[in-house]
């Protein structure tokens, strides 16, 4: 926010925001305790990560794709519910749950075709970028307005300024969410399993085969 529109956050209200959260933070958490909390979590996280990065699929196409094109289709679908209704932040946050949860699919399947489907997941990683900021943006208008129920000057300005930027991340994310959902579910998936069946082929083949 403070790159887009670096006006949009004064100092004083910035102090006025981080001293209500703060308030709120210490109401639900020991500040002695949270460090060790944090650190605890962070480790945790890392050891899912490595886990996740060495996981491998096995078995024939048909284990992945139903899964694969139902992400697919919720997608297709929450892009559509977009479209009709761009103003609805929990619409446009529903939208980028189903961006992830494609992405988290064909992060595994990069392997059978590494510049096609890298490129994809790379597209979906941006998307969902765009996305999150849009929402983060949502989270601090409806935060400000809580905690202001009249909002004085800056802070109406920074709601404002809050939704301009908005407008302007959808109007981004959008093609490229056309781009990618411009398929079919039935058709992407097959898609994806042709580049899978291929691979899969090409991975059995003995050494030395011409």
């Amino acid at each position: 926010m403070a790159e887009a529109d670096p006006d949009a956050l004064t100092p004083q209200l910035r102090e006025r925001l981080v001293a209500g959260l703060e308030a709120e933070r210490d109401e639900h958490v020991d500040p002695e305790d949270l460090a060790p909390r944090v650190e605890e979590a962070q480790g945790e996280l890392e050891q899912s990560r490595l886990e996740i990065a060495g996981w491998e699929l096995d078995g024939d196409w048909k284990t992945v794709s139903a899964g694969l094109e139902r992400s697919y289709g919720r997608g297709r679908e929450a892009l559509g519910q977009v479209r009709e209704t761009p103003d609805d932040d929990a619409t446009v946050h529903e939208w980028r749950k189903r961006v992830k949860d494609l992405w988290y699919q064909l992060r595994l399947l990069r392997d059978s075709w590494e510049g096609v489907i890298a490129a994809t997941v790379d597209e979906l990683d941006r998307l969902s970028d765009l996305l999150g900021e849009h929402h983060d943006l949502a989270v601090l208008a409806e935060d400000v307005e809580a905690r202001m129920p009249q909002p004085d000057g800056d802070a109406a300005q920074l709601v404002k300024a809050a939704g301009r930027r908005q407008r302007e991340l959808l109007a981004e994310a959008l093609p490229v969410g056309e781009r990618i959902y411009t398929e079919s579910p039935r058709r992407f998936s097959k898609r994806v399993g042709s580049y899978w069946e291929a691979w899969r082929s090409e991975e059995s083949e003995p050494d030395g085969w011409a």
